[in-house]
């Protein structure tokens, strides 16, 4: 497995994108598709992520714009590999996968409100 998970960055069989890429990415024009079900959806998202759950991809590929490339994530990168793989076949257009998925994403843009240091006494 570990050989397989080198391989494909390697041979360009798979292509990610890091959580601090996306931005730019996005900027550039990428579709960012959410491939986890409707219910993780609705519980946190990256903003303008389409949600098309990774057991619909190939019914409901008509809903994805034309002539981008398309980005990728499910909850921590299994099912997003999956989406990258079937949706380069599918439509033949470059198709990464956010490394670490939502939940990576999520962990970089939260914040926690710093702690005021004690006062001296």
């Amino acid at each position: 497995m570990a050989g397989t998970i080198a391989e494909n960055p390697a041979t360009g069989t798979a292509r990610t994108v890091q959580w601090h890429e996306l931005d730019a990415a996005l900027a550039d024009g990428a579709v960012l598709i959410d491939v986890r079900t409707a219910a993780e959806h609705a519980r946190g998202a990256i903003p303008g992520a389409l949600n098309l759950p990774v057991g619909e991809l190939r019914a409901r590929q008509g809903e994805i714009p034309a002539g981008r490339p398309l980005i990728v994530h499910c909850q921590v990168g299994l099912r997003g590999h999956t989406a990258a793989r079937l949706l380069t076949q599918l439509t033949g257009r470059p198709t990464a996968n956010l490394d670490g998925g939502y939940a990576t994403w999520a962990a970089a843009h939260t914040t926690e409100p710093a702690t005021p240091a004690p006062l001296a006494a």
